[in-house]
């Protein structure tokens, strides 16, 4: 019965895909980034949205056929951090689409991301806040994500065999 047990997993490891799991891991964190960005908004950081950030990637990364390797728990550890990061930006974008609807700002919605970007790199302010704010959203995440993590690494460990003599 083992043997057949073996087969199985090492079966589903070849036929399973790295970049389907990618792209499943990055749409689940995506879909906790923006859960993140909600409880951003409303003003506060709360571990649990890490791990369901964690929760998501590794639901995405599965659903979409993932290898079960040893490879899965490194896709997941950058899909939660993207999707922290992403959740740590989405409140802005949130802002400036609203702004751009209400005729506040005079920028199109083709732009958010160069603006995004050109504050990220060049005003100390706002790189100071996405620091502070992705590096708590980061801390949080790593806390609520360890025990997922973990217990992931341990489903795609290698089997040991142990020798009795």
């Amino acid at each position: 019965m083992e043997n057949n047990y073996a087969y199985v997993q090492e079966t589903a490891e070849k036929n399973g895909s790295i970049v389907g799991g990618i792209v499943g891991a990055l749409i689940g964190a995506a879909i906790g980034a923006v859960l993140w960005a909600v409880v951003g908004m409303l003003g506060y950081i709360a571990s649990i949205i890490g791990f369901v950030i964690a929760f998501l990637a590794s639901k995405g990364y599965d659903l979409c056929k993932g290898r079960q390797g040893k490879g899965k728990v490194v896709i997941l550890i950058f899909a939660v951090l993207f999707g922290v990061l992403l959740g740590t930006v989405l409140p802005d974008i949130a802002y400036l689409v609203q702004g751009i609807a209400a005729g506040e700002f005079v920028i199109t919605y083709g732009e958010i991301p160069s603006l995004i970007l050109g504050l990220v790199l060049f005003d100390s302010e706002y790189q100071a806040a996405i620091l502070h704010n992705g590096g708590m959203g980061l801390l949080f995440a790593a806390l609520g994500a360890f025990a997922l993590l973990r217990k992931t690494g341990k489903e795609v460990q290698d089997p040991k065999l142990t020798y009795l003599d």
